[in-house]
């Protein structure tokens, strides 16, 4: 599949939703998929969905760690793209990560105290991956 996505123009992968694809990996915590694509199409990063979030703001929002890791490997030009970024409600990065994780991420977590501890471990690792 990922050969196939490299063969196609911008208008082609929004035809064929492969940008919706990358989203909905982004946001499940599909990483080797995302990895994969990255090999033969490495303009990933553009790739917008419906709320106006780009593939790095799904993967805070989320809390999906080994997708967010893939940020360390781009380029610095992409890094400064993705950190202003805004999505369809003028929202960043950091306004992204201070949002209250899903339910079904915050449930792996028990007890209240716990789970803020967790939220605001991520916080700090996206504000210090985005520093840097």
């Amino acid at each position: 599949m990922c050969n196939y996505v490299s063969t196609l123009n911008h208008q082609q992968q929004i035809d064929c939703d492969v940008h919706n694809a990358v989203s909905e990996a982004a946001r499940r915590g599909t990483y080797e998929f995302l990895i994969e694509l990255w090999k033969v199409s490495p303009p990933i990063v553009p790739v917008i969905d419906k709320e106006g979030r780009d593939f790095f703001m799904n993967a805070i929002q989320y809390r999906q760690h080994k997708v967010f890791c893939i940020f360390y490997d781009i380029s610095y030009t992409q890094k400064v793209e993705s950190v202003n970024w805004a999505d369809s409600a003028f929202n960043n990065v950091l306004h992204v990560a201070g949002e209250l994780a899903p339910a079904s991420q915050l449930s792996r977590v028990s007890g209240e105290a716990l789970q803020m501890q967790r939220e605001l471990q991520w916080f700090k690792v996206i504000i210090i991956s985005f520093l840097l």
